[in-house]
């Protein structure tokens, strides 16, 4: 009994020596909040990684608690490879919410190409959102982390209320994105996001001028009027979300299949998720007669059907009925129930003839069109992209106005 006692005794003084001996933090992980994706000068890519520091707390402010490191790569798993060995921790995908994709990048289609990596093997989670940046992916990340205004949680819940409640962006996550492109129902449209420049470099001097009048005040109303209309960056410049912040996000990128052919204004946007069948849209601009806009809340989208005859020239029918409230009538109510809706219908057709030349099926129409075959083999042969190139539209609006 004595020499048992000691065999374990001394089995136990080595399991707690040999813990000594190579010790291992509780948190041994560097997590990764955000993913941007570049064209590399060398290679493929080059992809940057927004990596939390140890002691960030999920709502915490990202400036002095982050770091933003990069390399390139032909894929992930090589940028990975690389920022490993310079990161005193393993690289966690666990916490990433978002993958940021420069423009030029989704232009040119290496968007699936980049995403083809196992999200399982890294245990990223497939449902992480996707965003198109207007300027380097990199600069996007940069600005994330540095501004004082953004933290990661913020980010991301205010992404998704602007679409499902304002519907002034697009959302889209990766396994969305993957369930539509194999089924080849749809071009899912991505959020579009920017680094405010013109706001990045003037916020360190700023503070003397955020007085009412002032001229922050003055440019801040600037951009809520929609600003100049020069390229489509600047079209999106209606739609600060973090107020003082370079981070805007708003409107949507059109793709046709893998690649990148449009960019819809935050305007155009709300008609797009309205005509795609929104229940959680909210809000909705309406153009007013003689000018300026109406706002209506939308209390309830009351029925929501499409109708698709096929044909080389398919014709989709689309009936929304909604009961909705005016929030400010620029008119002073004076806008009759039918005008609304013949204003409503006008801008739907407007978007549709937008995505339309993008060669995207924006709306993912797709979606009804694929219900009328019996096999994947009858619809991959209909081809319906190369159909919806002559598809028209009719939308059909039933309005109920509460006073």
């Amino acid at each position: 009994m004595r020499r048992i006692a000691a065999i374990v005794l001394c089995c136990a003084t080595a399991f707690a020596v040999a813990g000594c001996m190579n010790p291992v933090s509780l948190d041994a992980n560097d997590y990764v909040i955000m993913i941007g994706v570049d064209e590399g000068e060398n290679r493929q890519y080059c992809i940057s990684f927004l990596i939390q520091r140890e002691g960030l707390a999920g709502g915490g402010r990202t400036e002095e608690l982050a770091v933003v490191l990069a390399a390139e790569g032909e894929g992930i798993y090589e940028a990975i490879e690389t920022v490993q060995a310079v990161s005193a921790h393993l690289l966690s995908f666990t916490r990433t919410n978002s993958i940021a994709v420069a423009r030029n990048v989704a232009e040119a289609g290496l968007l699936s190409g980049f995403l083809g990596f196992d999200f399982d093997a890294l245990k990223l989670r497939d449902a992480v959102d996707i965003i198109v940046t207007e300027e380097s992916a990199m600069d996007y990340l940069k600005a994330v982390r540095e501004s004082a205004d953004v933290n990661i949680a913020k980010l991301q819940q205010s992404l998704i209320e602007q679409h499902e409640t304002a519907g002034t962006v697009a959302y889209a996550t990766a396994s969305a994105r993957f369930e539509h492109a194999l089924r080849g129902t749809g071009d899912l449209p991505l959020a579009f996001a920017y680094v405010n420049a013109g706001i990045a470099s003037e916020q360190d001097e700023a503070d003397d001028e955020t007085a009412p009048g002032g001229e922050a005040a003055e440019e801040a109303a600037e951009y809520a009027g929609g600003g100049p209309a020069g390229g489509d960056g600047d079209l999106l410049r209606g739609t600060v979300v973090h107020g003082s912040s370079p981070v805007t996000t708003a409107g949507a990128a059109l793709f046709d299949g893998e690649r990148m052919t449009g960019v819809l204004t935050p305007e155009e946007t709300q008609y797009l998720l309205l005509g795609s069948g929104s229940r959680k849209l909210r809000r909705l601009t309406i153009p007013g007669v003689g000018g300026g806009n109406d706002e209506v809340e939308i209390e309830r989208m009351s029925a929501y059907g499409v109708t698709i005859t096929l044909a080389e020239a398919p014709v989709i029918s689309v009936r929304i009925a909604l009961r909705v409230s005016a929030l400010d009538a620029a008119g002073g109510h004076s806008q009759s129930t039918e005008l609304w809706a013949e204003s409503i219908a006008r801008e739907l057709n407007a978007v549709f003839a937008k995505a339309q030349r993008a060669n995207s099926d924006a709306f993912c129409f797709g979606r009804y069109a694929v219900l009328q075959f019996k096999s994947g083999d009858a619809w991959r042969e209909f081809d319906w992209k190369a159909r919806y190139s002559n598809a028209e539209v009719r939308f059909d609006i039933e309005l109920e106005v509460v006073e």
